[in-house]
């Protein structure tokens, strides 16, 4: 079962660059960027998890409303007939005098992400039509972030096997590594198996890649890679798996050979 919290998953707001990649996979349209991106600068308060619940008088105030907020809020209820404890939930916080001279119960809501949502797009202004065009976009980048995060675990969950076979044979394979991998001792037996698969499926080691794109030091370079790159390095680990058990028979340069090979197949057959 997928853990959500793995902090190599995508999560909370969207930034450009992961919007752009599924622009290129074609599941967003250019223009859809943009209003992902403003809205979430417009209403942060709806840019919650599925499940929470949204403070009113957070909404009423990035909403940009006209009216006061009790009147607001009791007239949306009316209107679209909502259900308390269902749709929203009333609270009766006591909140200081401004006076100093004891506090006083206001009337507050919390309400669903869907009513939420509901009363940003009814909201007759730029903020309520800018919301209209969002969550349609939102949808498909959610979908998009989804089938993402399918990939990214996957290859998060082959890795175990395939970090564990190395970590066994990591004595008969040291002897054929290339000499930056002896030097960094067991460390680099499994940063040369990595490079192996980065340098095929992306034609570059992970530190190039973050020097091209700008990423930090220690930042793991699949987290940007797209879903057909994280599948093929899916494949790929448990085709070297595969080689690794008979390490008397290949060596570094020869699973080298046989995995762009298999890359190329996977390739030519169309099965991505």
């Amino acid at each position: 079962m997928m853990n959500k919290n793995n902090n190599n998953l995508r999560k909370n707001s969207f930034k450009e660059e992961e919007l752009k990649q599924y622009v290129k996979n074609g599941d967003l349209k250019e223009s859809d960027i943009q209003i992902i991106l403003e809205y979430q600068k417009l209403l942060p308060v709806l840019q919650q998890e599925d499940g929470s619940w949204i403070d009113a008088r957070t909404l009423h105030k990035e909403l940009k409303v006209g009216k006061v907020f009790g009147a607001w809020i009791a007239g949306r209820i009316d209107k679209y007939e909502f259900i308390e404890n269902e749709d929203y939930k009333v609270c009766f916080p006591k909140r200081e005098s401004k006076k100093g001279s004891g506090g006083h119960n206001t009337k507050d809501y919390s309400l669903t992400l869907d009513m939420a949502k509901e009363l940003s797009m009814v909201e007759n202004n730029k903020i309520g039509r800018i919301s209209r065009k969002y969550f349609i976009a939102i949808d498909k980048a959610f979908k998009a972030r989804r089938l993402w995060n399918i990939d990214r675990w996957e290859t998060l969950e082959h890795y175990k096997n395939y970090r564990k076979i190395i970590n066994l044979s990591k004595k008969e394979l040291m002897p054929t590594m290339p000499d930056w991998c002896k030097k960094r001792g067991d460390q680099g037996v499994f940063m040369g198996e990595a490079n192996l698969l980065n340098e095929i499926i992306i034609g570059m080691s992970a530190s190039d890649y973050r020097f091209k794109y700008c990423l930090p030091k220690d930042e793991p370079v699949r987290n940007h890679f797209n879903n057909f790159e994280l599948q093929m390095v899916a494949e790929l680990e448990k085709f070297d798996t595969d080689l690794i058990r008979l390490q008397e028979m290949y060596d570094y340069e020869e699973r080298r050979k046989l995995l762009a090979k298999k890359y190329q197949s996977l390739l030519d057959n169309n099965n991505f």
